[in-house]
Order: structure tokens, then sequence, then C-alpha cells
């Protein structure tokens, strides 16, 4: 703990002498060479500036030129010359951590002002890139299909989207995201921690592994988005897209030739406005909010309907006092949306920046609420109209302060503040935070006496009664103040950068079984004055209790607390080690970027540092019982901490301006997801460790970082002047990942429990090619295809919960298989065709065919893998069943799955605004994929029950055979609606600009 905080204090006080406050991970670079046109004699003097903005720089003896720190986006550069025409060479792309490449070659003139403007072209090929990157800017996230980072990653080579993303065959947790330079992973659980509105995002860059030393956190890729930000101008943008256009009904959608598709109430309503501040020319400003609103999630349900339930009262086992009109049960529900689900979000995304050479002054910041309602967790209950489904409510922001000081044209340092927070909660929808409720009789009719039941029977399916509040209360919070400083210096060829971040993390959780809350405290008083008495504490403990950051009751505290607990009639104090988690996360790096003619060289190390926040155990096989039943002071030791070097080292070898061959090696560390770490809290492990019950898996403040070596190499080859073919092999070895072990204890009556071990491994190797053909004759077309082999030990830390929980001595896995997001091949294929103004027939002074769109969107990948298990007669669709495996570890797939997106838009102007309307459909072709299946059967809405003896057995015991048959089958279905993708849905869109 001491040397914690010792190290805050070191990084504090070097942050004080820092005297402003700068930008980091945001900028690029613009580098190039200026020579006479006719001589090809380099020009030294010559002055080239980014236009509209205060940056610039001059050629040196050599005729060369570099600016350093330029914000991402799309700039013109103007190049001056006494003697020469001045060339405007417009659309120069830069992005985030590369260099841009912009040459000028300066025809001589003798009339005073004359000048040259050229439009470039995005360049094909980027030597100065030593690993995989691939961006997206926001002129084509606009015409994309999809909306959102994660889904416009999700398209990009070696990326799988299954149950978070998962590159180049790393785990969901081993990607770092980055908004604006502001860290925002998860550190329980590892996915995207902030919403970001699509029209403010000017680029992601995803980097697919072997990213430089500057980069850390993470094992796999990185993904770093960027928002827009505001220029000379005002622009006012608004945007409406909804599929309810057309109603509810698939008879709506006929005259389009679309049948089967539905609303599903999508709603999305924006707006952004940005430009100058009045009277402040270098104080610029951008602002963006949306509203988004879904009715439900898209599936393919085909309803109920009454004429189906012709004999189900005669079935309901109801007791004569019931509270209930049974016909509230009787159901006429048409396909497409369901009912008792919905979300619904606000967004806002902002900053304001000063622009004031030599210091540039930036200051945003992102804020996020939904809220959702979950009816889908228990299939079972979609028979309980009207619903009381579980309601889940999330915040989530970042702000960050920063400052762009350039000491000289070829130095300058960089200071980051930021602080990030994502809040979450879930609970009963009417009920909320208040817990006495859950478990109130009055309030709550399936709590009332078992003579009095609320449960309803159908065909033996017990379903619960209408309005039945939730069971469990649960909220947690995360975020953390983070710091990163670099200081980045141009000598010659070399482009040297040094320093350090830190982000100190502040982690808080709770979740309670408050349906019996009220009878425990009710038990609680009736033994008031004997030795049997119950604390509050004994109370919430039996409530299957986990808090830490929170006390008991959930009340937010910053230190632990002391609480009492009866043992034996006598009361002991004990500490609740319920204070939040701290841990931290900091590096330390030093790079080399040697740009050559003929080599690119990215040498670095990087020192990372991590501090695991929460006292380890010093024997997980011994942990003693204290006097108060808890886990005893004796057990607990320091905090862990670790401090490892990982040197990274890329080439890039370019043999013509149209080929580039570059290579890649590095070593990579991270911490596991914080849940292994310290997910359940000090109450929880106590209870499950000393408890009656089960068994389940516990937390391992011990683990060390998980640890990856990476190699790749590739090669960019350009065909003539429009279409370039990028091809990359790579090669990972991964150890170090946690998993789950049981551990055998060494003290009697101490029971044995499962704890996340650094004890799996794997190799990932592969092969991804992308093509991109610019735009040539109004068609442009990227594609993408990769290859995959990702093999491990296990597909996350409780992969193996199966094989602990059955076997008395189990045998975990020591040989890789197929993962479970191992996809052997995966590619997209993207064709945008846009029409010029001039094009088509003139119809009253109009183009009526200019300015059209059309972009395809087509997915495909080989089916993900699965574990065939015995069906041993119990039902997976209404109770737990973990069978045991008939063969080895997923060595079988689902089918292929193929999908094919549509946008199609037309952009025409009223007086001073842009208007572009667009039709945008999802799974065109309706296709129906596989995503899960019942492991028993290996089919998405069929668990195989009724056909085992003891299936059969129940049914027949039924008095409908036929009907109960009919009503499983039914069940199964609504289940399957999961295990199946989105069917088609047809949403349209109106766009408007003032600029």
């Amino acid at each position: 703990m001491r040397s914690r905080w010792l190290f805050v204090l070191v990084v504090l006080a070097v942050v004080s002498l820092i005297p402003v406050f700068v930008s980091a991970q945001t900028t690029g670079k613009i580098r190039g060479r200026v020579i006479d046109a006719q001589t090809k004699e380099p020009l030294p003097g010559a002055n080239i500036i980014i236009k509209g903005t205060s940056m610039g720089a001059s050629t040196d003896r050599n005729g060369n030129y570099v600016i350093l720190d330029v914000p991402v986006g799309k700039y013109t550069l103007v190049c001056n010359f006494i003697g020469y025409k001045t060339v405007e060479l417009k659309n120069i792309y830069v992005t985030q951590s590369l260099t841009t490449e912009a040459n000028f070659a300066l025809q001589s003139t003798v009339i005073k002002g004359a000048s040259v403007v050229i439009v470039a072209k995005r360049p094909l090929v980027n030597k100065n890139r030593t690993n995989e990157v691939h961006v997206v800017r926001g002129e084509d996230i606009q015409n994309l299909p999809v909306r959102g980072v994660a889904n416009i990653v999700a398209l990009q080579a070696g990326v799988v989207n299954r149950n978070g993303l998962h590159v180049r065959g790393g785990r969901s947790n081993e990607t770092a995201r980055y908004v604006n330079g502001v860290l925002v992973t998860l550190p329980l659980g590892g996915g995207n921690g902030l919403s970001v509105i699509n029209e403010s995002v000017e680029e992601v860059a995803y980097q697919a592994g072997g990213f430089t030393a500057e980069y850390g956190f993470a094992n796999s890729g990185v993904v770093s988005t960027v928002t827009k930000t505001g220029g000379n101008h005002y622009n006012l943008m608004g945007e409406v897209i909804t599929d309810d256009i057309f109603g509810i009904k698939s008879q709506n959608y006929q005259w389009l030739g679309l049948n089967n598709t539905y609303s599903y109430g999508y709603n999305r309503y924006i707006s952004s406005f940005s430009g100058p501040v009045p009277f402040m020319k270098s104080l610029k400003f951008y602002v963006a909010g949306e509203r988004a609103y879904d009715a439900d999630n898209a599936t393919f349900f085909k309803g109920f309907h009454q004429d189906s339930l012709e004999h189900v009262e005669t079935y309901y086992t109801l007791k004569p006092d019931t509270l209930i009109d049974t016909t509230n049960l009787y159901m006429d529900i048409p396909p497409g949306r369901r009912p008792g689900g919905g979300a619904a979000a606000n967004l806002f995304n902002g900053n304001i920046v000063w622009d004031h050479k030599p210091i540039r002054v930036k200051i945003g910041g992102s804020y996020a609420y939904n809220r959702s309602q979950d009816h889908t967790a228990d299939p079972r209950n979609f028979y309980s109209v009207p619903l009381r489904g579980r309601l889940h409510k999330s915040w989530n922001g970042s702000s960050y302060m920063q400052i762009t000081h350039l000491i000289n044209p070829k130095t300058y340092y960089t200071l980051n503040l930021n602080y990030f927070f994502n809040k979450q909660e879930n609970g009963d929808p009417v009920f909320w935070e208040d817990l006495k409720k859950y478990g109130d009789p009055t309030l709550n009719p399936a709590l009332v006496d078992t003579s009095k039941t609320r449960l309803i029977h159908l065909y033996g399916l017990s379903i619960g009664w209408p309005n039945t509040p939730q069971g469990n209360y649960n909220k947690q919070e995360q975020d953390y103040m983070g710091v990163k400083l670099d200081l980045t210096h141009q000598w010659g060829n070399h482009e040297l950068k040094t320093g350090g971040e830190m982000n100190y993390y502040t982690v808080r959780r709770y979740s309670v079984d408050a349906r019996r809350l009220l009878k425990a405290l009710s038990n609680q008083k009736a033994t008031k004055g004997t030795p049997k008495e119950m604390t509050d504490y004994d109370v919430y403990y039996s409530l299957f209790l986990r808090n830490f950051g929170y006390d008991i009751y959930g009340n937010e505290i910053n230190s632990s607390k002391t609480y009492t607990r009866n043992v034996g009639g006598q009361k002991v104090s004990f500490n609740g080690e319920d204070a939040p988690k701290h841990p931290i996360m900091a590096a330390y790096y030093i790079q080399d970027k040697i740009e050559l003619k003929d080599l690119v060289l990215n040498a670095g190390v990087r020192m990372d540092y991590f501090d695991t926040g929460t006292k380890s155990l010093k024997d997980l096989s011994a942990i003693k019982q204290g006097k108060s039943g808890t886990i005893d002071e004796s057990n607990f030791g320091p905090d862990r901490t670790y401090t490892i070097f990982s040197p990274r080292l890329g080439f890039s070898f370019p043999v013509t301006d149209q080929t580039v061959f570059h290579a890649q090696y590095g070593k990579f560390v991270q911490m596991p997801d914080f849940t292994a770490l310290f997910g359940r809290g000090y109450a929880e492990t106590s209870n499950f460790l000393y408890g009656g019950g089960y068994a389940v898996l516990l937390d391992n403040p011990n683990l060390k970082p998980e640890r990856t070596t990476a190699y790749e190499f590739g090669f960019q080859q350009q065909f003539g002047l429009n279409a370039a073919l990028d091809l990359t092999a790579f090669y990972k070895d991964t150890r170090d990942l946690a998993t789950l072990r049981v551990i055998l204890p060494t003290i009697p009556d101490y029971r044995a429990p499962y704890f996340t071990m650094n004890q799996d491994f794997g190799t990932i190797k592969g092969l991804s090619a992308t093509f991109n053909l610019r735009r040539t004759a109004r068609v442009q077309v990227l594609a993408n295809y990769t290859l995959s082999f990702a093999k491990g030990t296990g597909s996350n830390f409780t992969s193996h919960f199966d094989i602990a929980w059955q076997e008395a001595t189990p045998v975990f896995p020591t040989v890789i298989a197929p993962l479970d997001f191992d996809q052997r091949h995966k590619g997209t294929v993207n064709v945008d065709v846009r029409t010029r103004p001039d094009d088509g027939p003139v119809f009253m002074g109009h183009h009526i065919l200019g300015r059209v769109g059309l972009n395809l969107l087509f997915t495909y990948h080989s089916g993900n893998p699965f574990t065939r298990v015995a069906q041993d007669g119990k039902s997976e669709v209404f109770g737990y069943n973990a069978p045991y495996p008939i063969e080895a570890y997923n060595s079988s797939h689902m089918p292929w799955f193929y999908n094919l997106d549509m946008k199609l838009d037309k952009t025409f102007d009223l007086g001073p605004v842009s208007v572009n309307a667009y039709l945008w459909a999802l799974n065109v072709l309706n296709t129906r994929n596989v995503l899960n299946v019942f492991r028993p059967s290996g089919d998405p809405q069929n668990d195989a029950y009724l056909q085992t003896p003891q299936g059969r057995k129940w049914a027949e015991a039924q008095t409908d055979p036929a009907n109960a048959i009919h009503w499983y089958n039914a069940v199964q279905s609504l289940c399957g609606t999961r295990n199946v993708s989105s069917p088609r849905q047809v949403r349209v869109g109106l766009r408007f600009e003032f600029k």
C-alpha cells in the first residue's frame, strides 16, 4: 500500500512541474519535400501552412519540412516561395499517430499572385506504417449501412464479433479502446465503456496488434476514436432515422416487395452545431446530441395467437383466491416486436478548441444515459403479460483538458488530464432501490403462503405470476482519473518520443437477493433477546451479499466499515473489507521512429506497472476462518504489484512508391479482467468458503498479468493508379491467461473452491488480406478476408466451470483446441456506387440521378465451434443442465453466416441546405443465421428433451399430450429467437446540413 501512494505522489510531483496542458494520441504528422518542377532541385526556405490554422513550417536546405502535432482531419496545404506559383494541395488527410506525406513541385513565374490548386488523392499505400492499421473516416462512416464504433471495427480484417470484439483470436477484454485520448476500456468485463454519437466521429483507427511502445494495457488490439471539432464556418446538422414510418405490420412493406418485415420501433434523432465563437476567430466549438429509442430488439418472433390457446385455461392450476382475471392470460400478439421490452438513450459529445500558436487548448467530454428493460432473460415470463421485466440503467461519460505547446517547430510536449466513469444499475422497475419492498407479500403475490400458490402451471411448466417483481438488485461503478505526459522531438529523420501515463481507478459493486430481505429481517426481529439474535450483517450476509465500495445496505462508502456478527450468542466486531478497489495501471515508454527513404523503423520499450488495488491472499489452499465466521485478517497480504518491460520493434521497407513490406515483433502485457481479481468481494467469498450449498467460482486477488508475444509480416502492393492489396501474416503466443481451477484445501472442513488462476495458454496464427479499389468510374470497393486459427485451453476465465462443477477430481484441458470465437474464415465486401452531380437526365433543371449513392455491405464467416453434450433427460429450456461432453472441446461447428446490408441515398440542395434522404435495410435477404445452439441437439430451437425417454414420459403424463408438446415447442421457439440473427429491418433516414 505504501509503495502505491509513493508512486502516485511521484507522478503528481512530475505533473506539477509542467506549465501547460496538451493533447495526446489524437494527432498525426505531415512531412514532405518542396522542389523546382523543372530542375528537381530542392527549394530551401519555402513556407508551408495549413490553411485556416496557425500551423505551418519552412523547408530546410534539402527542401524537407515537417509539421508536428496536427489534429486528425482533412486539410488544405498552401506552399509559397518567392518567384514561384503558390500551390494549394487539397484533401490532405491526417491520421492519428501516423505520418502523412505531402510533396510539392513548384513552377517558376513572373506573374505576381499566380497560383495552382491540386486535389490530392488519398494514398493507397502508407510506407510509414510498420504494423497493420485500418482507418475509417467520418465521410465513409456516413455511407455505411451500420452504426456505432464497435460495428465499424467488426468489419475490419482480423476482428470477430462474438460476445464482444476479438482481435486476432484474443479474448474480448484484450482490446484497448480510446476516445479522444481517453482510455474507456471497462476494468470489469473489459468492454467499451463510453457511448459516442455516430455522426460525431471524425476517424476510427484500428490497430490489429503490433502497436508501438506508446500503446499498452492491451494484448490484442487498439481502437482509437477521434470526434469532430469546429471549423472556420458554422455548420448545423440534423438527422432522423426510423422504421416506424410504415407502421408495424408486414403488409405495409409489400409495395416495396419486402414481405415478413416489421417495425421494431427503431428511432434516432441527432443534431450537431459547430463553428467559431463570435468575435473570437481562434476559438471554435462543436456540440452534438442524440436521442435514441427502440421499442424492441429485432427477432424472428412468429407471434402468439388466440386460436393456439383454446385449451389452455383447462390446464392452469389456479387457487380459488386468485388475484387476477384469467382472461389476461390470453394473448393475440402479432409477429415482429414483442411486448414488455424497449430501450432509450440520451447522448452528448462536445468540445471547444482555442488555437493560438504556439499553444492550442482543447476541453471536451461525453455523456450518455441508457435505459432498457429485459424481458428475454427467462422466456417463460413472456407468457405472463403484462411483463415485469428487469430494468437496466447506465450512465457513462468522460471529460478531458488538453493543451498543445509547440516549443519550436521540431519539439513539443503533451499532457492529457482526463476523467472517465461508467455506472450500471438494474433491478425491479417499480421497487428499484427500495429493497424492502421486493419481499413484501402485500406487493409481491409470488411470496404468499404455499397453499395459496402464485405459480401458474402450464402442462407442468412453472410460469411466473403476472407482475411478479424481480428478485435481485445490482449496481456497480467504475471510474478513473488519468494523466499522460509525452515529449516529442524531430531530429533529422528521427522522431524521438518518450512519456508516461497513470490511471487511478475506483471500482464499486453491490448485489443482494432483495426478494428474501423482508423475511430475513422479520426473523431477526422475532429472535430479539435470544442467543440466536441476528445482526444486520447476518441478515444481508445470508442474501448472497456482494459488496465493495458500498456498505451492506447499498450506501456508497470510501473506506471499509466495521460490522458485528452474532457468533455463539456473542457479538463479534470485524473489518468488513468493503472499501472500494483502487487498482493502478501506469507505464513509461521510449521510442524512436526513423523515417528514411528505403526504411522506416519503429523501435521502443515500454515499462508497465500494475497495482491490483486489493489485498492479496497468502495461501489460497489454507484460508483460515476468523472469529466472525469470515476470512481471518491473518490471511491477507499487501496488494500485488508488477513491473514488466516490453520491447517493441517494427520495420517498413518501401521497395517502391507502390510496394512496401513491413515486419513487427513485440511483447505485450495486461492485467486480467478485474472481475476475476475481485469481482465478488469479501462478503460473498467468505459466504461460499464457509457456508453451505454449492461451490462457485471465486476471485483470486493474486492474479498476475497476462502475456502475449506477437509477430507479423506483410506487404502492401498498389496496382495501377487505383487499387491496392494489403496482405499480413501473424502469429501470437499467449501465456498466463486467467482460468478456473479447483484448489484442494489443507485445512479440515474448509471447502474446495474454484479460483481463477494464470494457467490458460494458446497460439493464434493467420493471414489477413485487404483489397482497396479507390473510387473509379463512380465505384469504390473495400474487401477483406481473414484466415485464422485461434486455439487455446480456454476461451475466458469461466470456460471450464462445468468440469469443476461435475467432477470430484476435475481434469482440465492441457492441449489447445478451437476457441469459442475461432471463426476460421471471415470476410467483408463493401461496394459503394455514387453518381456525380451532373449524371443522368435533366428534369425541371435538375439531374434527378445525380448524387445518388448505393452502398452494399456483405459479411460472411464460417460457423462458430461448440461442444456436443449428452442429452441426459434434462430440459435446457426450463432448468440448468450441465451434461457431460460426448466429443473433444469445440469439435462441432455451426452453419456458415451470410448477411447483406444496404443503404440507398439521394442528396439534393434546397437553397443553403444540403439534404440527404436514404433507405437503410439490414439483412436484405432475410437470412436466418445461427448464432448459438442447444448443445445436445446442435439445433438453435430444439434442445432434444422431448426425444429422450424422460421427455416422452413427461408429455404422456399430461392431460393433453399433443397440446403439451405444442407449448413446449413454442417456448423453445421463443428461446430460439436469441439463438438466430436478426431478421430483415427497413429504416428510412433524412439528414440536412446548413453550411
